[in-house]
């Protein structure tokens, strides 16, 4: 994807490898930076609020499906590996941070493991997860969910995942 014909720009790609373990965040200390045709760079540039999906590597230990929400606003142009996908919320009945927080429960309850196929490399199922359904309450419960979930991976308990899942059940349940 990064081309061989045109200018060519040095530009900072996130990888998998870049998905913090248990934090729901992006590690930023190891960034592989290559240079990509400038008109492929068009249409893989990340923006705040963008959700980085796995769609290829994981292990039997580690499906594949991690996602991480890109929100860190800084003045720095990233693009995705081969390996990763963009979501991007255009719907305005949805705030981005929420449907990472329902995504990323999604990966943790084990839902992509029967979207994944491979055998060394395992690589998701796109059209499958697609079908994923994301609940759509108010914006505000949205955003008090993104907020509470956020500030629970924010700070690193050992059982996030658990008081996410919380969160998200007092509030859509």
């Amino acid at each position: 994807w990064t081309g061989k014909k045109g200018e060519m720009v040095l530009t900072k790609v996130l990888r998998n490898t870049n998905f913090k373990a248990n934090t729901g965040k992006l590690d930023f200390t190891d960034i592989a930076e290559i240079d990509v045709e400038i008109n492929k760079l068009k249409t893989r540039t990340l923006a705040f609020g963008d959700i980085l999906l796995e769609k290829s590597g994981g292990s039997p230990a580690q499906p594949v499906g991690r996602v991480r929400l890109l929100d860190i606003d800084e003045d720095v142009q990233y693009s995705y590996s081969n390996f990763c996908s963009r979501v991007r919320v255009f719907n305005t009945d949805y705030i981005s941070s929420y449907v990472w927080v329902i995504l990323n429960e999604f990966y943790m309850l084990g839902g992509t493991v029967p979207l994944q196929n491979g055998v060394r490399l395992l690589n998701l199922k796109i059209p499958e997860y697609k079908k994923v359904r994301i609940p759509k309450p108010p914006l505000e419960i949205q955003q008090e969910i993104a907020t509470e979930v956020l500030n629970i991976y924010s700070e690193g308990k050992e059982n996030a995942s658990e008081l996410a899942r919380e969160v998200i059940n007092n509030y859509l349940l």
